[in-house]
C-alpha cells in the first residue's frame, strides 16, 4: 500500500483515529507522518511501561528473586531497559510480569485470532490444557472416577491431534 499523502513511497504507518465515534485511518508513510506531527521518534518500552505502570510498579507482587541466578539482571533493570536478560528472566520476575501483562493486555493468554487453517488444531490443544488442569484438580481432590474420565478425553483428543 502506497502512502496517501505522497503516494510515492510505502505506507508504514497506519494510524486509526475514533473522534465523536467517527473513525478514520490514515496509511502514511514514515516521511509524511513525521512532517504532519502524526508520530514522534524515539519511543522505548520503558517509556510505554513507565506511562502505563508508573503508580502501579511498586505494587507488583515481589520475588524472593531480586535478581536472575543466570545473567545477574534484576527487576528495576529490566524496568529502566525495557528487555529481560535471558530466558530464564522470564522465570525469575513471572509475578511481576504476570502483573505487567494484566495491566497491559487485560489477561495473560492471548485470546486473539486464530488463523483458520490452524484454528482446529488451536482450538484442540487449548482444551487438552484446559482438561489437564481439571484432571490435576480431580486427582488433587481425590475425585478418580472424574479424573479418568478426563484422562480419557484427553488421550482422544492427543489422538486427533497426532492424525
Amino acid at each position: 500500500m502506497d502512502c496517501q499523502e505522497c503516494n510515492r513511497r510505502p505506507a508504514t504507518v497506519h494510524l486509526t483515529k475514533i473522534i465523536n465515534n467517527q473513525k478514520t485511518e490514515s496509511h502514511l508513510c514514515e516521511q509524511c507522518a513525521q512532517q504532519k506531527g502524526e508520530f514522534s521518534q524515539g519511543f522505548s518500552f520503558h517509556e510505554l511501561l513507565s506511562g502505563l505502570l508508573s503508580s502501579d510498579i511498586n505494587k507488583a507482587p515481589t520475588q524472593e528473586h531480586s535478581q536472575c541466578d543466570t545473567c545477574g539482571m534484576t527487576f528495576q533493570q529490566f524496568y529502566k531497559v525495557g528487555k529481560l536478560g535471558c530466558a530464564d528472566c522470564y522465570k525469575c520476575f513471572n509475578n511481576q510480569l504476570d502483573h505487567i501483562l494484566r495491566k497491559v493486555q487485560g489477561n495473560l493468554t492471548h485470546t486473539g485470532k486464530i488463523p483458520s487453517r490452524m484454528g482446529e488444531e488451536i482450538l484442540m490443544k487449548r482444551k487438552v490444557n484446559e482438561l489437564r488442569h481439571t484432571l490435576q484438580r480431580k486427582v488433587y481432590e481425590e475425585k478418580f472416577e472424574d479424573a479418568a474420565e478426563i484422562r480419557d478425553q484427553i488421550k482422544a483428543l492427543e489422538t486427533k491431534l497426532q492424525a
